[in-house]
């Protein structure tokens, strides 16, 4: 039988799960600046399979380009991954994008990023790699996980395919379809993905496109919030990122980049239409997701991904002069903005509450009247792997 919460430190057991395999880049060397060299040979462009997105906007967007990896340990084995490439007019921008895609490391379900160098015939590219969320398999049956994107699952609920704001949220939470197409634990990772975790680090883009959702089985609720696409981030341009001239939240209380104050004001004013035990319940979870320790740790964790052997033998001779925009110090400035910031938005929130969030009750933790339908339990979540694909990469003309 499932078991609720018992505890803070149980309750955040259930929601963080550090369950994506890793990915088999990182069996490749890396070049002067640090990031995994991948030689032209060792790649195969597939075709993206992009999701039937017409009735929702008018063309999708740019999307990754999707590539099978040579697994350098499985002979004849290759993997799925994304590689997200910058064409930056500066090397230096590039870098930083990559540094701050990091960030993915810090959600629920943390997210794996790679800094990757293609080697191409004419100019060689960067960015990031990652497994491909829609080539995962459970390890025991080999059946395939599936997924989707959050915007295109709200529409095929005839519901608004963007969260713009909590007020959003919240009526999501009333709609009966939505309720029962996620479980409980995704629906919290939903909320701190797509809205507090964002407003707390200084993201500036958490759309729905770029949230993925997984589940195991056929029939079953989705059970994993996976965020992707961090680099629209604060850190990379003025630390006070405004839009029209005002500070800005990227989700607020009711419309999405809503002004600072406002969405202050809001709070304080405690307006009657929003649940605000449910505000506070996620505030509270955001402080931990955004401490100092589970920041550090979390990115941290993504530059020890990205450091390895060399595979450039003059590198500690003629050193890449961007490798000082692309090593610890620098991923460690991007932690110490990214708790100074989340500690600045947590204490405005924290005095517009009235102190009360220090007090609250963590979302879903029991049965609530509001929310019927809705208990956080402890669910087993299937142990997931890449996928294995033994084509023979075909030489690049």
């Amino acid at each position: 039988m499932a078991k609720a919460p018992s505890s803070v430190k149980d309750y955040l057991r259930i929601v963080m799960k550090d369950i994506l395999p890793p990915s088999a880049i990182q069996q490749y060397d890396l070049n002067r600046i640090g990031l995994h060299f991948v030689p032209k040979d060792h790649l195969i462009r597939i075709k993206d399979e992009l999701p039937d997105s017409k009735s929702i906007y008018a063309h999708e967007k740019c999307t990754p380009d999707r590539f099978l990896l040579q697994n350098l340990n499985k002979e004849g084995v290759f993997n799925p991954i994304y590689f997200r490439y910058y064409n930056d007019s500066s090397m230096i921008s590039a870098l930083g994008k990559i540094i701050v895609n990091s960030a993915l490391q810090i959600y629920p379900t943390p997210l794996n990023t790679y800094g990757m160098i293609r080697e191409s015939v004419s100019s060689h590219s960067i960015g990031i790699a990652t497994i491909d969320l829609n080539h995962l398999v459970n390890s025991e049956t080999k059946e395939d996980v599936k997924s989707t994107r959050l915007d295109i699952l709200l529409h095929q609920l005839g519901l608004p395919h963007e969260i713009n704001s909590f007020m959003d949220f919240q009526n999501l939470l009333q709609n009966e379809g939505f309720v029962k197409s996620l479980t409980p634990r995704a629906i919290v990772q939903l909320g701190l993905s797509s809205i507090f975790i964002p407003n707390a680090i200084g993201e500036t883009d958490p759309n729905s496109r770029n949230v993925i959702l997984l589940r195991c089985g056929e029939e079953e609720p989705f059970d994993t919030v996976v965020r992707i696409d961090a680099e629209a981030n604060t850190y990379l341009n003025d630390a006070d990122r405004t839009r029209s001239g005002n500070k800005a939240v990227p989700k607020g209380i009711f419309t999405a980049n809503e002004n600072l104050d406002e969405f202050l004001m809001h709070i304080s004013s405690k307006d009657p239409r929003i649940d605000w035990d449910l505000f506070m319940g996620f505030s509270l979870l955001t402080q931990h997701f955004t401490s100092r320790s589970h920041v550090d740790s979390a990115i941290t964790k993504s530059y020890f991904l990205n450091p390895g052997k060399t595979s450039d033998p003059y590198a500690d001779f003629h050193p890449s002069p961007y490798k000082s925009h692309y090593n610890d110090e620098e991923f460690y400035k991007f932690a110490e903005a990214t708790i100074s910031r989340a500690e600045r938005f947590n204490d405005k929130v924290l005095d517009a509450c009235g102190g009360l969030v220090l007090h609250a009750d963590l979302p879903f933790a029991e049965s609530n009247s509001a929310y019927p339908d809705i208990v956080l339990t402890d669910t087993q979540f299937a142990k997931i792997e890449q996928a294995e694909h033994t084509e023979t990469p075909p030489q690049e003309q």
